[in-house]
Formats: structure tokens, C-alpha cells, sequence
């Protein structure tokens, strides 16, 4: 059995066997979150062409001119939504070697003064005017997901030994979606893409990387102090615990460090 203090590699989950060997799925999804605090996940039945279409959109987002990139800021955005450029995050006291746009599933703005200010969060994303299919194509990605994040979420509580809606309240009905590029890095060891961290502002998160499989770069630390790689797996998510997980399980459940080293390959 895997422990916190010993994993080597990430753990492989066949969501197939969610229905199939439900027991067994569950007993190796626990190991998971309470040991590891990441796994791949794999046969997920998302549906294909939505991951197609949104790698397909990739190489024209980052590509579209910076003047346009400008217009669409995060900083002139009051909802923290739209592009953020490389160098504009620091982790660890260190720059971040990435540019990346956030969006939101929920853009219904109805915040107004004397209101909580979290209720700000929400509001309308900022899509670049050249790229008329990128709504379309985001919007369609993140229904998507949010509708496996809660399946997901529900197999985690049985996974705990819980009721299956034990965690559904305490969601919200806000999702983000981050799109990251990693620009090529020269020198040996390559540099900070993302600096060691744990992931703060979510539940979990639902990563699919979009680059060839031969590019390295996201790593994970066990408490043995190793950094153990999470190489990019065809046709799967890797799945890892953010801290409110950590906090509503009582640490049960284990948000692990993480980082992502710049390389050769963008």
C-alpha cells in the first residue's frame, strides 16, 4: 500500500471500474486521496471531442497578437478573469515563467455594494474578439467538466465511507478554468514555470495536459522530500486535492506540493 511518506510514481485510477468493480475502485480512490493527493484518471467517459476542440483552440489563443492580449487583462477584469502574461505571478518569491487565461463557468454579475465581496468573483469572461469560437468551444469544456467534477466528487465520499451528497452542499455553482502555457526554457534544470505550491483556491483540480508525451515538467513532492514527475498519459486527467478538501476533511484528505519545472519544449 502507498503512504504519504514513500510513493513513487502517481496512481492510476480506471473510472470504468467505478461501475464495473465499484468496491475496488473505491479502496484504491481512498489510497489515493489520503495518501497521495494526486492520480491519473483514465476512461472517464468525457467526451472526446470536447478535448479535441479545445486543444485545436490552444496554438491560436497564445498566438493571438499582444495588443489583443492587452485588451483582455486580468487586471481589467473586477471578477479576476482573462490573461495574465509571463513573469506577471511570482511563487516562492520567485517569477512564474507562464501566461494564462482564466475563465468562469458561472459570468452572471451580481454583485453590488454591501454584498459579500466573494459574490465579485462571478461575472462576464473576457473571450478575444478574433477568435469567435472560443466561447463556444470554453463554455462547452467546462459544462462538461463540471458535470464529471461532480461525480467525482460524489465517489469521494464513498470513498471516505460518507453519504454521496456529503460534500454537494458545500459547493458552489463557480467553476475556472485555467489555460497555461510553459514557453521554452534554455539552460540545464530548466526554470520556474510555477513555483512549489499547493493548490489554495478550489477543491480539486482537474488538469489535462495538452502537450505531446514526451514533455516533462509538472512534478509532485512526497514527504520524503523527492520530486516524483507526473508525465503527460494519453487520454487522461490528473486529478489533485485542493486545500479546501484538506481543510473540510480534517486533513484526511491530502492537498500535496507541486510544481512545474520549464524546459526544452514549450
Amino acid at each position: 500500500m502507498a503512504n504519504a511518506g514513500s510513493f513513487d510514481a502517481i496512481p492510476m485510477l480506471d473510472f470504468h471500474d467505478s461501475i464495473t468493480n465499484k468496491q475496488d475502485f473505491l479502496v484504491k480512490l481512498r489510497e489515493a486521496i489520503v495518501n497521495v493527493g494526486f492520480l491519473y484518471g483514465k476512461n472517464t467517459d468525457f467526451p472526446v471531442h470536447l478535448v479535441d476542440e479545445l486543444k485545436t483552440l490552444l496554438p491560436a489563443l497564445f498566438s493571438i497578437p499582444v495588443s489583443e492580449k492587452a485588451q483582455i487583462q486580468l487586471e481589467n477584469s473586477p471578477h479576476f478573469l482573462g490573461y495574465s502574461g509571463v513573469g506577471d505571478e511570482t511563487t516562492a518569491g520567485r517569477s512564474d515563467q507562464r501566461e494564462q487565461f482564466e475563465f468562469i463557468s458561472s459570468q452572471h454579475e451580481n454583485w453590488k455594494p454591501g454584498l459579500p465581496l466573494h459574490l465579485r468573483l462571478a461575472g462576464p469572461n473576457q473571450y478575444p474578439t478574433s477568435l469567435p469560437q472560443a466561447p463556444k468551444v470554453i463554455d462547452a469544456y467546462m459544462k462538461s467538466m463540471t458535470g464529471f467534477a461532480s461525480r467525482f466528487v460524489e465517489l469521494v465520499s464513498e470513498a471516505l465511507g460518507l453519504p454521496t451528497d456529503t460534500f454537494l452542499t458545500y459547493l458552489s455553482h463557480q467553476n475556472r478554468l485555467k489555460i497555461v502555457r510553459y514557453p521554452e526554457a534554455d539552460g540545464e534544470g530548466g526554470c520556474q514555470g510555477v513555483g512549489p505550491h499547493k493548490d489554495s483556491s478550489g477543491w480539486w483540480t482537474f488538469l489535462l495536459k495538452a502537450s505531446s508525451p514526451d514533455v516533462k515538467g509538472l512534478q509532485v513532492l512526497n514527504k520524503a522530500g523527492a520530486w516524483i514527475d507526473v508525465p503527460n498519459i494519453p487520454g487522461t486527467f490528473v486529478i489533485n486535492i485542493g486545500q479546501a478538501s484538506e481543510v473540510i476533511t480534517h486533513g484526511t484528505c491530502k492537498a500535496t506540493t507541486h510544481r512545474v519545472l520549464g524546459g526544452p519544449n514549450e
